[in-house]
This record gives structure tokens, sequence and C-alpha cells, in this order.
């Protein structure tokens, strides 16, 4: 069983080329050792895939895994309000956060 337990993005107002930090946590329950885990993070507006930042395969065993991935918000994005869609995947089930952040004006 795949049990979603905390999802956040931070900060939730970034400008572009700034770092921002997605992490979610989700508990294995009564799993084998060595399960294999997808997780998944990508951005979205408006129901349309923006940017996909990162698809890793992972062994995990029962228990519960934070998982975070730092990164820089695509220079080329325009100001305005994000999805950023956080996935993990085992053969038998897939849980999702979907968490909103903006995107500021640049600073010139």
């Amino acid at each position: 069983m795949l049990q979603l337990e905390d999802a956040q993005v931070q900060p939730s107002n970034v400008r572009p080329g700034n770092r921002v930090e997605a992490t979610i946590q989700y508990a294995l329950l009564g799993v084998p050792d060595n399960t294999s885990v997808m997780e998944q993070r990508i951005i979205e507006q408006n129901g349309q895939v923006v940017a996909m930042l990162s698809t890793k395969n992972f062994k995990r065993s029962a228990g519960t895994w934070v998982s975070t991935l730092p990164f820089d918000v695509p220079r080329d994005l325009a100001p305005g309000e994000y999805t950023l869609m956080q996935i993990v995947k085992t053969q038998q089930s897939q849980v999702s956060r979907a968490l909103t952040f903006r995107v500021l004006e640049p600073m010139n």
C-alpha cells in the first residue's frame, strides 16, 4: 500500500531562474524490500505540461520516505500561477499532490 503523507513547494512565490524546493513524504506499507517506486515532478499551467522536472526510479522497503527535489524555475516561464505535480507510483498504486506556486516578474 502507498499512502501520501505530505507535500510542499517552497517558496510559493518565486522569480524565474530562482530555486524552489519540492518535497513529498509518503509511506510504503506492507510491501516487500526492493519495491520499485517511481517519483515524478512536472510543472503544469492550465492543465498543460510546461516542464518535466524529474522522473526517478528507486528500490524502497516498507516505511516512510521523504523525497526532496531542489530545482531552478525555468527562466522562460511567464509570470503567473503554475501547478507542480508530485507523483509517486508503484506497480500496485499511485499517489499525487498538485501544489500551486506563482512565478513573479523577473528582476531587471
